[in-house]
């Protein structure tokens, strides 16, 4: 991932798949695709509305 993106995903199942790469259960390519699947591209200008949306959601 790179800069204008942001990781959406429960903080619970990030956990499990974290933990799970520390025990070696996953392969690299499974760990690009998940980011894939769980990450959202956010534009510059909208960085700031985005996160405000985010805080207001926690």
């Amino acid at each position: 991932m790179s800069e204008g993106f942001h990781f959406s995903i429960p903080y619970k199942t990030a956990v499990d798949f974290i933990i799970s790469i520390a025990k070696d259960d996953v392969s690299i390519n499974r760990i690009k695709k998940w980011l894939e699947d769980n990450s959202v591209k956010i534009k510059e200008k909208d960085i700031e509305s985005y996160i405000k949306k985010e805080i207001e959601n926690l």
